[in-house]
């Protein structure tokens, strides 16, 4: 079920929304109410809805503040209600990113089509933040911890180490880490390269320096 939050100074009209709208065949519910913009800035912070209707000329905040000052952080989407005196803002609230609106006296029609255009975007935005979420939980798991040099020993180590701090800037290839490890005769194994984009750590190999 989507959240969603009623931010409408007049009650009659919340809860007129509130009980008519058939929030359950839109894969809706109602989590909240506000009847002013900081008062719903307040219930957006605490309830984190995924959908937020709300009336755009309100005591306290309008709807348009409210809407600017929280949806950005929470990344809900917003359904505007206006009375034709408000059209040209209902206008510039669509292109700073708004869903919908829906003109008063409410028409229950448009209301529906107005949310069910919103659950197919929150639906979006819960894609996009779950495969986010999948893409950090696997940087987490496949970047190596941080080399601490004070417990570090091994001379070809130190030197590479050394090597990249001075260069990180230019282009590194195999050859210039063997010229310059070379006379130090000891190999490495692989040399790990954290960021790589894949499942596993990426290695690339480097053959021994023994001659």
């Amino acid at each position: 079920m989507y959240r969603v939050l009623l931010v409408e100074d007049e009650e009659i009209i919340r809860k007129g929304i509130r009980y008519s709208v058939p929030w359950e065949e839109c894969g809706c519910s109602v989590v909240g109410e506000a009847e002013n913009g900081a008062a719903g800035e307040e219930k957006i912070a605490e309830l984190q809805p995924d959908i937020v209707i709300t009336d755009i000329t309100m005591p306290v905040k309008s709807g348009l503040e409210m809407i600017a000052d929280t949806r950005e952080k929470f990344n809900y989407i917003a359904i505007i209600l206006t009375g034709y005196s408000e059209f040209e803002y209902a206008q510039q609230a669509i292109r700073n990113g708004v869903s919908d609106y829906v003109l008063k006296p409410l028409d229950m029609d448009e209301m529906r089509t107005a949310l069910e255009k919103a659950v197919r975007l929150a639906g979006d935005n819960q894609y996009l933040q779950q495969r986010e979420d999948e893409a950090e939980a696997v940087r987490s798991r496949t970047a190596l911890p941080p080399l601490s040099e004070d417990k570090v020993t091994d001379p070809l180590v130190l030197r590479i180490v050394a090597y990249l701090k001075e260069n990180y800037r230019s282009k590194i290839t195999h050859p210039h880490l063997r010229k310059e490890t070379a006379h130090l005769r000891l190999g490495v194994q692989f040399l790990f390269h954290p960021s790589s984009i894949s499942n596993r750590p990426f290695y690339h190999p480097i053959p021994c320096l023994d001659g």
